[in-house]
């Protein structure tokens, strides 16, 4: 988001514009999408860990209203992508955690 917004400064609203991503928001990928006003996100894949889409309903209140003007939810692709896209998602995961451990 913050890359699209320092390119196209022209762009005053995000309503109308859809983002897909390919593995649920976190809860802090989540709050900036809610903030940025982004009218649609897509995703491929759910991240059962640490996904907040099913989970909004813990939000506060006002971020709750903020997420009522936006579509939130899973793209429709085939199972093929779906699973490609979270098989990336545990391999970077994976070496992330390897990287820790080397610390």
């Amino acid at each position: 988001m913050n890359a699209f917004e320092e390119r196209h400064p022209e762009v005053g609203s995000m309503r109308g514009y859809t983002l897909l991503c390919s593995i649920e928001p976190c809860p802090m990928c989540f709050a900036r999408l809610l903030a940025a006003g982004v009218q649609t996100v897509k995703f491929l894949a759910e991240d059962t860990w640490g996904g907040m889409v099913n989970h909004r309903q813990c939000l506060p209140a006002a971020w709750q209203r903020l997420g009522q003007r936006q579509a939130i939810g899973r793209a429709e692709v085939p199972e093929s992508l779906r699973q490609f896209a979270l098989d990336v998602f545990l391999i970077n995961l994976d070496a992330c955690r390897q990287r820790l451990r080397a610390r």
